[in-house]
């Protein structure tokens, strides 16, 4: 077959595949790529507002219908979202589990498609994938985000550019920071700023320190850990971590960067003069508590920095 005749075939419409292929389905539905989508308009009607609608607009004679507006002899409802987004979206709106919504551009795909059909609540639990993804490129979706006017998922993303290395802001930036207003971009800027003023000075705060030192009480004898042979150790400790802290924390102020293995083992090495294999593991267990304790006072320090958008 030639050329031409390949393009017919890929072109010509074909079925989706379970579930959107049943017998008794009384629609079908068109993706921009020719795929249909044997659906009920019971469920589409029931799930948006606007397929409600269109299902419910007077219906010509069948004897003077265009043949091209059915397929299988069902009427033919053709969309313009391609056919990877109406799976994605129609799952939703089926009787089973929820769609795995694997990256930003799915996610993206399907809000659009929510809001474009008034779907409400598929767009609220779509919504609920968006910071998993979102974390792996927070700068581009951070960009999406302020495109499509989502003020919350704007949020969520500027929150996690904040335990990346790109500050400050370089070109190359995603091709969809276009679409952000040099409003925003000062504002997230400005945010940034914020948030390292906030991790940093918490850092700083030797008082924080002390107090929980002095409230730790011991797993194995029930006594405050203050009194203990190893207080004076993991005071040294706690002091070098929290300077180590200032360090990484005034281009990324995020609780993710500081408290993980990689910052506990080197300044455990660098204050105990010796790998953490070789600390007793009492002492080891109250370094990883106090670590999970500043990250976690970290993260309330850091979530009272607002971030005020334009859209």
């Amino acid at each position: 077959m030639g050329a031409d005749g390949e393009d017919k075939e890929s072109s010509s419409p074909r079925l989706a595949s379970h579930p959107f292929d049943d017998e008794d389905a009384d629609v079908i539905v068109q993706s921009s790529d020719n795929v249909c989508f044997k659906m009920y308009r019971v469920i589409l009607g029931k799930a948006s507002p606007v397929f409600k609608d269109t299902f419910g607009l007077p219906q010509s004679p069948p004897s003077e219908c265009n043949p091209e507006d059915f397929f299988n002899g069902l009427p033919l409802v053709k969309i313009t979202e391609d056919s990877h987004t109406l799976e994605l979206l129609f799952a939703f709106c089926y009787p089973m589990d929820d769609p795995v919504l694997q990256n930003i551009d799915d996610t993206r795909a399907v809000l659009e498609a929510a809001h474009k059909y008034q779907m409400d609540a598929i767009a609220i639990r779509a919504r609920a994938s968006w910071a998993a993804v979102a974390g792996v490129d927070a700068l581009k979706a951070f960009a999406i985000a302020c495109g499509m006017g989502w003020e919350e998922e704007a949020r969520i993303a500027a929150r996690l550019t904040l335990d990346s290395a790109i500050w400050p802001l370089e070109p190359p930036l995603p091709k969809e920071f276009r679409y952000v207003s040099a409003e925003n971009v000062v504002r997230l800027t400005s945010y940034h700023r914020k948030c390292v003023s906030a991790a940093c000075h918490f850092a700083e705060d030797t008082g924080w320190g002390v107090q929980v030192l002095n409230s730790l009480v011991c797993n194995h004898c029930d006594k405050l850990y203050s009194g203990a042979v190893q207080s004076n150790a993991l005071r040294e400790w706690l002091r070098v971590f929290q300077r180590s802290a200032k360090a990484i924390l005034s281009s990324q102020p995020s609780a993710a960067v500081v408290d993980n293995q990689t910052v506990i083992f080197d300044t455990i090495r660098r204050s105990y003069g010796s790998p953490p294999c070789d600390l007793p593991m009492h002492a080891f267990e109250k370094i990883k508590s106090v670590a999970r304790m500043f990250g976690e006072e970290l993260d309330v320090r850091v979530s009272s920095v607002v971030l005020e958008l334009q859209f």
